[in-house]
């Protein structure tokens, strides 16, 4: 009797002494990811392109009445077409910490931490690879392609989001086709609306991989002959028209805005000079996109593959088909994206967390053929000093790359007052230094919407004490105006239609200056 009562203490001792070891590495975990997704998030100005005119979308919602419609200068906005998941986003995070560059990337940065918390916890509680989804969560957030681009985990663009839910409903229809429970087909049908409420169609570059591996995995005629795949049908329809039957009522043309930037025009034909080889995709990742990760994925792909499981055993036989379903869900989203007349670097950003779960399978495929090896010579290591072992080699493995990202986060602005992101840079200097009193006007030729966002920040908030007017640098002012004027050919080119008196503050090439 006493022998089961301490077998049972024992037992509950054990298992409180695992959680919070489980707990500790959570907790290691998120500081880890912290640096490279939140680190000095908001130590850059607002991006000049498609983070400005996001952020101008999100702040005219904030200050409007309509939620559907995103507008820009007050227009509806048929430039930028996508459904306004992430402008919704940005307007809450605006309300609840003032308009700011921190407001414009959080959703960005919080989609990248869960994507990362996505990949752990998908990998250790359902695939049963707990080593796996560690490294992958590390992989993930220290690939070049997740942070050093304009669209990236922390800009303020539509990408990270639909990676985390295009990553979410891959995860979802996996476990569907494991468990054939339908409550995941809703799940992940609830994920694909997400992406595509998110980024339009390219929420959807997924679907024939689903389609292909319902076949390999033999769920295919399951899922037509059922009625929860028609129901899910339609819990997605109601979802995607609801938004966009509801944006043409409020916005006519809206419909055909979309099919002409997104559908037809952006996939079959080039659009802005973006045009680019078969293989680019193929080529970036390799060569900086995805790091030196991408041979150890090529490695991870063999987990899926091999004939045998000679060399893989110790894999659960439910992770070895996730590699496979991620393997031809990477290739088939980059065979869509190839084949697209428009090609931007930043479109095979959604593969990433997958291209991950490949990359740390391989490196512990590595690891745990190096210990049949030191076995088969002779070298004689109990479990404790493997495991040790493989975390100090894997910590050397990661090391180098983490530090670098780290201080990719920690460098300067790259703006440095020299650029037509400066102008934001500048205008903060100028307010630090509290040289900023009465009406200025900001001068620049081409379409800048980082200007428009700061100038409808700095104008709202009327404790300022000051006023910017944005202008081109070819408008004559009358005496005694002041503009600020950043990128030296525009400062020259003011200098034809305007004569200097004074130039009352510069830094680099940005000038505050007075008009004879």
């Amino acid at each position: 009797m006493r022998s089961s009562k301490n077998k049972t203490e024992f037992i509950k001792t054990r298992a409180i002494s695992k959680k919070r070891q489980d707990l500790a590495l959570v907790f290691f975990l998120l500081v880890v990811w912290y640096f490279p997704l939140f680190l000095h998030l908001d130590s850059f100005v607002i991006k000049i392109y498609d983070e400005a005119r996001r952020a101008v979308n999100a702040f005219e919602m904030l200050n409007g009445d309509n939620f559907i419609v995103t507008t820009y200068q007050g227009q509806p906005d048929l430039w930028g077409t996508k459904p306004p998941f992430l402008i919704w986003a940005q307007a809450l995070f605006m309300r609840l910490l003032g308009p700011s560059e921190l407001a414009i990337r959080l959703p960005s940065a919080l989609a990248g931490l869960g994507g990362a918390s996505a990949l752990l916890a998908f990998s250790w509680k359902f695939l049963k690879v707990k080593n796996v989804g560690i490294i992958a969560s590390i992989i993930f957030l220290i690939s070049n392609g997740a942070l050093q681009s304009t669209h990236s985990l922390r800009s303020g663009d539509f990408d990270a989001l639909l990676v985390f839910f295009t990553f979410s409903y891959l995860c979802a229809f996996f476990v569907f086709c494991e468990t054939r429970k339908y409550k995941y087909l809703y799940l992940a049908t609830v994920f694909i609306a997400l992406a595509v409420l998110t980024k339009s169609i390219a929420g959807l570059l997924f679907m024939p991989a689903l389609f292909i591996y319902a076949i390999r995995s033999r769920n295919l005629l399951q899922l037509f002959s059922s009625k929860h795949f028609y129901f899910s049908i339609l819990v997605f329809l109601l979802m995607i028209l609801s938004f966009y039957l509801g944006r043409e009522h409020y916005n006519p043309g809206y419909l055909q805005a979309v099919w002409e930037n997104e559908l037809g025009g952006r996939y079959l034909d080039e659009l802005e000079g973006h045009d680019h080889p078969f293989g680019y995709y193929f080529i970036r990742l390799w060569q900086y996109r995805f790091n030196g990760w991408i041979i150890l994925s090529l490695i991870g792909i063999l987990t899926g593959f091999l004939p045998q499981r000679k060399f893989t055993s110790f894999f659960p036989d439910r992770f070895v088909r996730f590699i496979c379903f991620s393997s031809i869900s990477i290739f088939v989203y980059l065979l869509v994206i190839s084949n697209s007349s428009t090609k931007l670097v930043w479109y095979d950003l959604p593969v990433y967390p997958l291209l991950s779960v490949l990359a740390a399978s391989g490196w512990v495929l590595i690891l745990n053929i190096l210990s049949v090896v030191t076995s088969y010579i002779g070298i004689s290591l109990n479990q404790n000093k493997k495991s040790i072992s493989g975390i100090f080699i894997t910590l050397l493995l990661l090391a180098p790359f983490y530090a670098k990202q780290v201080q990719y986060c920690m460098r300067p602005d790259p703006a440095d007052y020299n650029s037509p992101e400066a102008y934001g840079q500048f205008v903060k200097h100028l307010i630090k230094n509290n040289q900023l009193k009465g009406y200025y006007n900001i001068v620049s030729l081409y379409y800048r919407p980082n200007i428009l966002f700061y100038t409808k920040v700095f104008n709202k908030d009327e404790t300022n004490g000051f006023t910017l007017n944005p202008i081109s640098p070819d408008h004559q002012l009358s005496p005694k105006s002041k503009a600020i004027i950043c990128m030296q050919g525009e400062y020259e080119r003011f200098k034809m239609k305007n004569e200097i008196k004074t130039v009352m503050s510069s830094k680099g090439n940005c000038y505050l200056v007075l008009v004879k």
